[in-house]
């Protein structure tokens, strides 16, 4: 779980550098990432009934795939930034 945390700490000062580099789209994003991982930690705090757990297990996997998909295309989109591809940088930035 503490790996989790760091993360998502990680994931929340990428969606701030996000919002400063006026990439709206990423920023929204992670945003929703973190919004199922809230999800995630919900469930499984309040229910421990048998059909909340296997919830659990389906809103997990889907978070680590959000995640995951999030994360490499905001590596992708700062390493073409850094290169200075126009044409992919104004679908993410303003």
């Amino acid at each position: 779980m503490t790996c989790h945390w760091t993360a998502y700490s990680v994931l929340f000062f990428l969606m701030l550098l996000m919002w400063y580099n006026k990439s709206t789209l990423l920023a929204s994003l992670i945003c929703l990432e973190m919004m199922m991982f809230a999800l995630l930690v919900m469930f499984l705090y309040l229910f421990s009934h048998s059909w909340a757990l296997s919830l659990n297990i389906y809103i997990m996997l889907l978070s680590f795939v959000v995640g995951g998909a999030v994360l490499a295309l905001g590596l992708l989109v700062c390493l073409l930034r850094l290169h200075g591809n126009d044409s992919v940088r104004n679908l993410f930035f303003a």
